[in-house]
């Protein structure tokens, strides 16, 4: 969509121009060459222009990355004189990247003239983010409900295998489950996310509850306690859940082995979490490749702006992360 200068219709004083020029949304009109000949007051706005247009090109904000296909786009509909949707990012006035979301279609004369294309811009940056962010949650959730399913299928068969009868089996399973829904309960963010959740080892004592036992694999914590903000609450129960529960299925808390978590706090304000797995009974093996689980892991590290360092040993995962201590009591 070449440029051209801005002519706007003579009469300023048309209803139907004052309407365009105050409708909240992009307007544009281009000629039969392509050239842009017109843009409305809220798509001036998006580019910091006067409405002269003077010693602007559109095409300088475009992204390099999106030019190929935008102009493949706009090129085709004007050779076939037919209706165009197109996205791509633009440099705001104020620096910042927008993707715009571009319908247009052709105009004719009275005769059947063509005399070029009008079209609409829309920023869809926000509902794109906000589509992406539902997909990954409900893959999370899916990955989420397979994951309790085989804690649950877990925890039931190490109920039975401790316990001497089929009563106290029940009730070992059924205090696991529920110290499970405590954890959880704990960590739902209601409100306020920068209201206290209660401290990191009660966090800890209640999320790995359903993991421990006393004539089986365990989750021993060691450190120092200190209180939680209720979104770091959050995003440490989805790590150290994730944790656990791929440690359950496949690591040390799948058969004889254990876990050490330790918490030292820095002396540069920092606070270093490092799991380490005992498995005793196989030689551990890196898997091929990574599933969601790891992506859940870095997702939730990322939110305390760190990232992990993950180290597959013989004898088991070690797992370790340093945050800022006030993105877990501020976050």
């Amino acid at each position: 969509m070449p440029n051209s200068p801005h002519r706007p219709p003579e009469d300023a004083n048309d209803p139907r121009f004052i309407i365009v020029e105050a409708a909240p949304a992009m307007l544009w009109l281009g000629d039969e060459q392509g050239n842009c000949v017109y843009m409305n007051r809220e798509l001036r706005e998006f580019w910091g222009l006067r409405p002269d247009l003077r010693d602007f090109s559109w095409d300088r904000t475009l992204h390099p990355d999106d030019a190929d296909h935008l102009f493949a786009a706009h090129v085709a509909a004007m050779k076939a004189q037919t209706t165009f949707e197109v996205e791509a990012r633009y440099r705001r006035a104020d620096g910042q990247w927008r993707l715009l979301h571009t319908s247009a279609r052709p105009r004719f004369s009275s005769n059947g003239t063509f005399l070029g294309m009008v079209g609409l811009n829309s920023d869809v940056t926000d509902q794109r983010a906000a589509k992406t962010q539902l997909d990954l949650l409900a893959r999370e959730l899916e990955h989420r409900i397979k994951n309790i399913f085989s804690v649950v299928g877990g925890m039931a068969r190490i109920s039975a295998r401790e316990a001497p009868t089929a009563v106290e089996a029940f009730e070992t399973f059924q205090g696991r489950i529920a110290a499970m829904a405590a954890a959880y309960a704990q960590v739902v963010p209601t409100g306020d996310l920068t209201t206290k959740a209660g401290t990191l080892l009660s966090l800890f004592d209640r999320l790995f509850a359903p993991f421990n036992g006393p004539n089986s694999a365990n989750v021993e914590v060691q450190g120092p306690d200190f209180p939680l903000s209720t979104k770091a609450a959050s995003n440490l129960a989805l790590i150290f859940h994730e944790l656990a529960t791929n440690a359950a299925k496949y690591g040390a808390l799948a058969g004889c082995g254990s876990v050490i978590l330790t918490i030292e706090e820095l002396a540069d304000k920092q606070v270093r979490f490092t799991w380490q797995e005992n498995v005793v009974d196989r030689v551990v093996v890196e898997p091929e490749s990574p599933g969601f689980g790891s992506q859940v892991l870095q997702l939730a590290s990322a939110n305390f702006g760190t990232a992990p360092i993950k180290t597959w040993r013989p004898d088991g995962l070690r797992w370790q992360m340093t945050v800022a201590k006030d993105r877990l009591t501020n976050l």
